[in-house]
């Protein structure tokens, strides 16, 4: 067993499989995102599965946008412009685990 199938066992409170269960007949269809930080009116999320490149999602209750991990390139807007500016300052600070969370959210088999 590993990533996601292990992730929703454990999130399930399960160590193993359940009996007569295989995974091959069951199809999963939800999102496990990794809410990192979150402040007033906005959220920084990285969801599991996602394409490249590497990036993570700012929302705001007027949208959302995408920022590249990489030199914090803003790749799609939709968030309100302050709350924006406000989660690129935090992101600055945490390039680190941005990068961490994505490779564990986000690994390539």
């Amino acid at each position: 067993m590993n990533g996601l199938w292990s992730r929703l066992l454990a999130a399930l409170g399960m160590q193993n499989e359940p009996e007569g269960c295989a995974r091959e007949n069951i199809s999963l269809a939800f999102d496990v995102m990794a809410t990192l930080h979150s402040e007033r009116n906005w959220k920084i999320k990285i969801y599991p599965d996602d394409h490249a490149p590497p990036h993570f999602h700012v929302q705001t209750p007027e949208g959302e946008s995408l920022v590249q991990i990489e030199g914090l390139v803003v790749l799609g807007t939709g968030a309100e412009k302050k709350a924006l500016k406000a989660a690129l300052l935090w992101a600055s600070a945490h390039i680190a685990d941005l990068k961490r969370v994505w490779d564990e959210q986000n690994r390539r088999d």
